[in-house]
């Protein structure tokens, strides 16, 4: 017989489907623990990663922080070596401007050392030590339309090596300025002024050598040869108009021919013929003491130094002279008893003035009236007064290189018979305020007309009891006979209505090679 087993049932459990039914509950909340458990340590792990990661950002962040302010800090270190007051650019420039210095004082010894040099060959002098010694600056004077804001239109304390509207080279000296009616150009005249209205106008010459070096150059682009000398002009006379026609100039002494062999000629009384012009005029250079007379009684006062006209107007391609007759300025003292005393420092002006009708004397009380009644001696004294302590100019009574180097100009820029100019020619028949008579020529006022004009050029003239040492030129109201070319002679002691002057100012620029020096 088969005994059936009994299916044994855990007490735990009434019913096999309810020990499964728990079986299952308790193999869920065992799942359900171990899936809180590891999503507990998911949460954990990433809490513990959000920190990690939070620190390492906060790292980062000062590490960046850190390398700008050391990038700053070397940015400013680098700056500060470039453009601080030490830094390399600053003392690149303070190193060039010492060399720039150093320089110029290598340049301003050598000027001095030239002067010198110059002084004890040459009697000279030497340079100028009251503020003249700078050097020149180069600029335009003049464009090809009009003067500009870069021009010389207000004094400036150092001298201009300047160019008008065709090229030619123009000296303005410090403390003058471009005259507000000047040309624009040395065929129109430049007319230059000093701060108290003075005028003065530039002549051009070319090389004193007459060598072609240095043409002038007109308007028209046409050149022309201007020479430093001494002149006579032709004078023929037109049988139907009456008139003296031509003017044609003839050299009769070049600049570069002249020495000082003249004088010593004169005071031994030995004068040969070779600069002689007319017979008997002659121009001398230095002092005549009142033994070396002429035949008749006083002396011609001789110019203060020619050698040094000659060569600085050489050097500067020009000189200056008066564009007007000299009027009485300032200085004059009524009490003296000699030209020494009286004229002392009496001083000319050029500018407009008023006629001296008076047929006596000169009014010294009136400044700008025109001086004449004035003897050679005294003329040529106040034109030396003129400006006698300036650094950049120096003044002298016009000589005859000047006043014939002028005419010659003047005909060359167009007036081809300005030599023979006179009062019939100009209308001036009466003594009239300077430049108001119509005669003007280059900027240049009555070389023909109003006064006559002492120079220094010598006379040994003596055919009249007037006749004297001290020459003349020019045109004047009184006599139809006198032009511009004219020359005379009076005693060194004759004062007369008709008879003036006319101081030229002469630049101390003088030009050498490399540089541009002033020296006086």
């Amino acid at each position: 017989m088969c005994i059936k087993k009994k299916k044994i049932v855990h007490t735990k459990y009434k019913t096999e489907k309810s020990r499964i039914k728990i079986l299952k509950k308790e193999r869920k909340i065992a799942l359900n623990k171990k899936e809180n458990k590891i999503s507990k340590e998911i949460k954990i792990n990433k809490k513990l990663a959000r920190r990690d990661y939070s620190n390492q950002t906060g790292i980062t962040l000062i590490a960046l922080v850190v390398t700008i302010v050391v990038l700053l800090i070397l940015a400013g270190v680098s700056i500060n070596a470039l453009f601080g007051d030490s830094g390399i650019i600053n003392k690149a420039k303070d190193a060039q401007n010492k060399m720039n210095q150093a320089a110029e004082n290598d340049q301003k010894g050598i000027n001095e050392l030239s002067n010198w040099l110059d002084s004890k060959i040459n009697g000279n002098s030497g340079g100028n030590t009251t503020g003249g010694d700078e050097t020149p600056t180069e600029k335009p004077l003049i464009t090809d339309s009009s003067l500009t804001s870069n021009d010389r239109t207000s004094s400036e304390s150092t001298t201009v090596i300047a160019k008008d509207k065709k090229g030619n080279q123009v000296v303005v000296p410090g403390g003058f300025k471009i005259s507000g009616d000047s040309g624009e150009s040395v065929q129109q005249g430049i007319v230059i002024e000093d701060k108290d209205g003075n005028q003065f106008v530039w002549v051009p010459v070319s090389n004193i050598n007459g060598d072609e070096s240095n043409k002038i150059k007109k308007d028209d682009g046409s050149e022309v040869e201007i020479t430093l000398g001494r002149y006579t002009f032709k004078r023929e006379k037109n049988s139907t108009t009456n008139l003296y026609e031509d003017g044609t100039p003839t050299i009769i002494q070049k600049g570069s021919e002249y020495d000082q062999t003249t004088l010593a000629q004169v005071t031994a009384g030995t004068l040969d013929t070779k600069y002689k012009i007319e017979d008997y005029f002659y121009e001398l250079n230095g002092s005549r003491t009142s033994n070396e007379k002429s035949d008749k009684t006083g002396t011609n006062t001789t110019a203060k130094n020619l050698k040094d006209f000659i060569e600085k107007t050489e050097k500067n391609k020009g000189f200056y002279i008066a564009r007007y007759e000299a009027s009485y300025g300032s200085g004059y003292n009524s009490s003296g008893t000699d030209t020494a005393t009286k004229f002392g420092n009496a001083k000319p002006l050029s500018k407009v003035s008023t006629a001296n009708n008076s047929t006596s004397s000169m009014n010294y009380n009136n400044s700008g009236t025109l001086w004449n009644f004035i003897t050679q001696p005294q003329a040529a004294l106040v034109s030396q007064n003129m400006y006698k302590n300036d650094s950049y100019v120096e003044s002298d009574l016009i000589n005859s290189y000047a006043w014939d180097t002028a005419i010659v100009y003047i005909q060359e820029m167009g007036n081809s018979n300005y030599a023979n100019a006179n009062r019939n020619t100009t209308g001036n028949k009466s003594l009239m305020n300077t430049g108001s008579t119509g005669d003007e020529k280059c900027k240049i006022f009555d070389m023909a007309a109003n006064t006559a004009e002492w120079t220094t050029e010598f006379s040994t003239y003596a055919v009249s009891s007037y006749a004297g040492p001290c020459t003349y030129r020019g045109g004047d109201c009184v006599s139809s006979g006198y032009h511009t070319s004219n020359r005379d002679s009076l005693s060194a002691a004759y004062s007369y209505d008709y008879v003036g002057f006319r101081p030229p100012t002469l630049c101390k620029v003088v030009l050498t090679t490399g540089s541009m020096n002033q020296k006086k």
